[in-house]
Order: C-alpha cells, then structure tokens, then sequence
C-alpha cells in the first residue's frame, strides 16, 4: 500500500479505479484541474456517478495534499497512459500564472520525490515527469505557466535530502547534521 503520509487520504469510490497495476510504474503526470473549488474536486473525484474517472493526487494553491487512490493502484487520469503512470492534479487553470503558488510548487515538489522513493522507475526528469497535454490532444494542462525546471530541481533536491537523511538514520537530527555540514563547507570555500 503507497499512500502518502503528508496528504489527507479522500478516496476515490472503488468504480473509479481498477486495484493493482498492469505494467511497471514510469511516468508521473502533471494535470490542472480546470477549476478552483478542492471540495467540488472531492465530490467529483469520489462519486460512484463518475466512473472511470480518478486520480491518485490533488494538491491545492496553499500546498494541501490530498490523496484519492493508493498509487500501486491504477487510477483513471490519462487514458492510454493509466497502467504506467501516477497522476497530480493540481487546483487552478492552465492559462493562468497565479495558480502557481510557491506552496502549491512546493507541496508538488515534494510529493514527486515520495512518489518516486514508491516507484523509482520514475525518474525525475522531463522524460518521466510529463505534461497531461504532451500526449493527449485534448488536453493543454498544466499549461504554458507551470514551473517545469524549478519543479523537478525541488523534487530532485527534496530527494536527495532523503537519501542523505537515510544515510544518517532519519529524523530531525539527520537534518541538523546535514545543514552543519553544509555551513562548515561553505565556510571553508570562503575562505
């Protein structure tokens, strides 16, 4: 079971997803949800009315997290891509820029590094981290206005933290440690 400790767990109604998956997991793909109500996108992604419609996250513009179906699940979110991928929504517009927050880009950042320490064949990259409207013609999300490099730096570092916080053994002091580290370097090269 890969559910993410940091989100609120909503789920989807068991018509809307299909349990377990049918090829390995190695796409993550960015969605906007066209909308700005997240409780609107609750009822909408849980009702047994909506089949073969889901997605494993929302994250909303104050950086929330919500998750909708467990990712070794198979959600319905991008059609041909479904059995290999894990899907994001993301609560604004495609054609805006201010749905874009740092927290929402932050949460998302961090909810990519998770996802992929859950299937590490996703790679956090601009091959592996893709955009809804990149494969399906109907589509244009997440738009012109989504932070594609600053995204995947975020995840990329939020990632390496966990590894080096795993080397030390987790936890707060494992940060500690990491960041004290990484001042005594910076104070040597000034040197």
């Amino acid at each position: 079971m890969a559910r993410y400790p940091k989100a609120a767990w909503i789920p989807s109604s068991a018509e809307n997803y299909r349990q377990g998956r049918t090829q390995p997991v190695t796409e993550l793909v960015i969605h906007t949800t066209e909308g700005s109500n997240v409780e609107a996108l609750h009822t909408w992604l849980t009702a047994p009315s909506e089949p073969d419609l889901s997605v494993h996250f929302a994250v909303d513009q104050v950086g929330n997290v919500y998750q909708y179906v467990d990712t070794d699940d198979t959600a319905y979110h991008a059609r041909s891509h479904n059995s290999f991928s894990v899907g994001i929504e993301h609560v604004g517009y495609a054609g805006d820029p201010s749905t874009w927050t740092s927290e929402m880009v932050e949460a998302s950042a961090e909810l990519a590094a998770w996802i992929n320490t859950q299937h590490p064949g996703i790679v956090l990259d601009e091959a592996h981290v893709v955009a809804h409207g990149s494969f399906q013609d109907d589509r244009t999300d997440p738009g012109p206005y989504f932070p594609w490099s600053n995204s995947l730096t975020r995840a990329r570092g939020y990632r390496s933290g966990n590894f080096v916080a795993s080397i030390f053994g987790g936890g707060r002091s494992s940060v500690v440690v990491v960041v004290v580290a990484a001042l005594a370097i910076a104070m040597l090269w000034s040197k």
